[in-house]
């Protein structure tokens, strides 16, 4: 008798740790990633002028995007793309657990030496969706032409002249990408909406005016302080307290400093 007692207590013992196993490892495991089975280009190098086909397959993804203008696609699909110029294209995709990215890229072959860019920076900038629920995912995506340096506010930081990037706010937020160069800066504004499910998503009116002539930095005189014009705070300045300056040293002579978020320069 005892020793069938011993017996079962060894067998439970022995059983014990896959008996916990078994309960603990569906609490701790964890949703996979986004599966991106294929992203392809074909032909790699085409003439100036030529098309190329992208072609791709993603598993397991709730939002994806291509950068390059191309912007949200589906899970399976092809474009025929005819870029100016040798050309990276990322694919993103995004689920409630991460970020998968794969870039392939297509070369102009015999492509001459372009001429440098003049002017201020060309920016395009686009958010999808438009609005999220609390802990939902959207995708920025962008494109810079001629700048020496491009940003995104709100930590996101210097970014390179084209990409995407999944954000995840829990309040409403606009992102302003600004992109400067030698000839002067230019911003470009989006804005995601977070409303609880079920709620109504609302997109604020545009902003304020854009600047007259060439003036580059848009003031308030009531809070004093300069700003970016695609600057968040900046768009809520109201029309009798807006004044423009052409130059930072002329809005520091009038007393006024540099706004903590859009951060210009001082």
């Amino acid at each position: 008798m005892k020793i069938r007692y011993f017996l079962q207590l060894a067998a439970m013992f022995l059983l014990l740790p896959v008996l916990m196993a078994s309960c603990i490892w569906p609490f701790g495991s964890s949703a996979s990633l986004p599966v991106i089975n294929s992203f392809n280009v074909n032909p790699t190098s085409i003439p100036a002028g030529g098309s190329a086909v992208l072609d791709w397959n993603v598993s397991n993804a709730t939002n994806i995007v291509i950068d390059q203008g191309l912007g949200t696609v589906n899970a399976t699909g092809s474009a025929t793309i005819t870029p100016a110029a040798t050309t990276t294209y990322s694919l993103i995709a995004v689920n409630a657990s991460g970020t998968t990215t794969r870039s392939v890229t297509v070369a102009i072959a015999g492509a001459s030496v372009s001429t440098p860019f003049v002017g201020v920076p060309q920016i395009q900038l686009s958010i999808t969706p438009t609005g999220i629920t609390p802990k939902g995912t959207a995708v920025l995506s962008w494109s810079v032409v001629g700048a020496t340096s491009a940003a995104i506010d709100n930590g996101i930081g210097n970014v390179p002249p084209s990409g995407a990037r999944p954000v995840s706010p829990n309040v409403p937020t606009t992102y302003t990408l600004t992109a400067s160069n030698p000839y002067g800066t230019n911003t470009s504004s989006v804005y995601l909406a977070v409303a609880p499910p079920g709620a109504p998503v609302t997109i604020p009116p545009p902003g304020p005016p854009g600047p007259p002539s060439n003036r580059e930095w848009l003031g308030s005189t009531h809070t004093r302080e300069y700003h970016y014009p695609g600057c968040s705070i900046a768009q809520n300045i109201p029309a009798p307290s807006r004044i423009w300056f052409d130059k930072v040293d002329q809005a520091q002579i009038a007393g006024y400093h540099p706004c903590p978020v859009c951060k210009p320069p001082r």
